[in-house]
């Protein structure tokens, strides 16, 4: 029968590949050459074509030597169907062909004792924490998810990247400026903070002035000079202010002398000690005898009062109601937990140790120590906008010096100019925020280049950052706002 597909005939032989090619193979992520594809495609075709030279001749015969050979290879039917039937290893595989090296010749457990093992719930390997990696886990209460979820949406406690990034682009605590560049630092006074004079007056009441250690040292000297005197005073026993008796209501030597209504020291000193002794003699007895709590008492004996008389217990009795009462473990008092200061605590599901040290460890919300002092340390970086020309509406700009403005820490300066409009309450520029003064609006009076010192022009820029024109009829005059400046905070 012949072949009912045609045979490909390959016409690129291409290039062999080495016999270590061969025997190797290509290696995975390799792309093998063009050249190599065109062999293999140029041998398979070969070797089909032969093939069919060879099979399928014209009368589609083999030839007696062909078959003879095919004859000696084919196996007795007989014997086959034997083998093929035979369940006695006829080719002793072992285990270790069948990919089983590792399977052991014993008895398995049911379906059912396995199904029932692997169902039970009552830890039947009796697995400690250690042995799943909860060594360091205790069993004690933890914080609520809700507490927890509260802290990690708390952005007063916390900070933000942007926070973190702002605080780091701050000037170090240590940076300095040149002093001509600080601005608008008052005088000090007793009600402002500012700049200060020394002085080495000790006798000065100024207020705007500080004094120098010349002077303190001198006013210290004075004051321990005075100490000293004051303290050598004190010592004076001489009565050296002359203070008579008279001075302070007491009878004079002379006065007291003979006068038979008053003490002596000896006296009164003996009358004290009858009084703290009790030996006063008209305290011997009572003269009208009392009872004290049902007892008997005239004052010439001590008593004794029974517990009972006046309603309290023994020290047998006492001791056993105390001792009764502290072995109680019923809560006798009914002590609630908001009696012990734990009102606020619920029992309710905590915040999983996985959860706090995730939120522990987060170094964007929290800062470290280093950052805390740093950022402490740190001053607001000196801002410098740089000049600006104005975008204005109505204004024609110098061509030499166009109006441009400037911001300068917490200051803004004008500079340039050129012809404005006139009328009253025009609005020629509108400044960008962070630009414009704070609490009040800034004005600037400025005179007309032109022959006539009394032109004047007045400008106001208004807290909503609008430029405008108070006064100004000199159109045709140029205008120039070099010196006005003011503060935006």
């Amino acid at each position: 029968m012949g072949l009912k597909k045609e045979i490909p005939n390959w016409k690129n032989e291409g290039i062999e590949p080495s016999e270590n090619i061969k025997i190797d193979g290509h290696k995975a992520g390799v792309k093998p050459p063009a050249s190599l594809f065109n062999w293999f495609w140029f041998s398979v075709s070969e070797f089909l074509l032969e093939i069919k030279e060879r099979v399928y001749t014209k009368d589609e015969l083999y030839t007696k030597g062909e078959v003879d050979i095919n004859l000696d290879k084919k196996a007795d039917k007989s014997l086959f169907e034997n083998h093929t039937i035979n369940k006695n290893n006829p080719h002793s595989v072992n285990k270790i062909q069948v990919g089983l090296s590792n399977v052991d010749n014993i008895q398995q457990a049911t379906k059912v004792e396995f199904e029932s093992h692997v169902a039970s719930k009552n830890n039947p390997h009796s697995v400690t924490k250690v042995q799943v990696g909860l060594s360091n886990v205790d069993n004690i209460q933890q914080a609520t998810k809700a507490e927890f979820n509260s802290h990690n949406m708390d952005t007063t406690k916390h900070i933000t990247a942007t926070e973190r990034s702002n605080w780091n682009s701050k000037a170090t605590g240590d940076h300095s400026h040149n002093f001509s560049e600080i601005k608008n630092v008052p005088l000090a006074s007793t009600s402002i903070q500012g700049v200060v004079k020394l002085s080495d007056s000790v006798v000065s009441v100024d207020i705007t002035t500080a004094a120098t250690p010349k002077s303190v040292k001198a006013a210290y000297d004075y004051a321990k000079s005075c100490e000293a005197a004051l303290n050598k005073h004190q010592l004076e026993k001489n009565n050296p202010h002359e203070v008579t008796a008279f001075q302070v209501g007491a009878y004079s030597k002379t006065e007291s002398y003979g006068k038979t209504e008053l003490y002596n020291r000896t006296e009164i000193d003996k009358k004290v000690s009858d009084i703290i002794s009790g030996n006063v003699l008209s305290a011997t007895k009572l003269q009208t005898a009392r009872t004290i709590a049902g007892i008997s008492f005239d004052g010439t004996s001590n008593i004794v009062i029974p517990a009972a008389n006046v309603g309290a217990y023994t020290k047998y009795e006492t001791d056993l109601a105390i001792s009764t009462h502290a072995n109680l473990k019923n809560n006798p008092h009914s002590v609630t937990k908001v009696q012990v200061g734990l009102s606020n605590v619920d029992n309710i599901q905590q915040a999983t140790k996985v959860e706090f040290n995730s939120h522990n460890m987060d170094t964007t919300k929290h800062i470290t120590d280093t950052e805390r002092s740093k950022w402490n340390a740190k001053q607001d970086v000196y801002y410098d906008s740089g000049w600006i020309k104005a975008v204005t509406s109505g204004v024609t700009h110098d061509t030499g010096k166009p109006l441009q403005y400037r911001k300068i820490g917490n200051r803004v300066i004008f500079r340039g100019g050129g012809t404005f409009p006139t009328a009253a309450g025009t609005t020629f520029l509108v400044m960008p925020e962070g630009f414009s003064p704070v609490g009040q609006p800034a004005f600037f009076d400025t005179t007309v280049r032109d022959s006539n010192p009394q032109h004047k022009c007045i400008v106001q820029v208004l807290t909503s950052s609008e430029c405008k024109i108070i006064t100004n009829s000199y159109a045709a005059n140029p205008i120039f706002l070099d010196g006005f400046e003011y503060l935006i905070d």
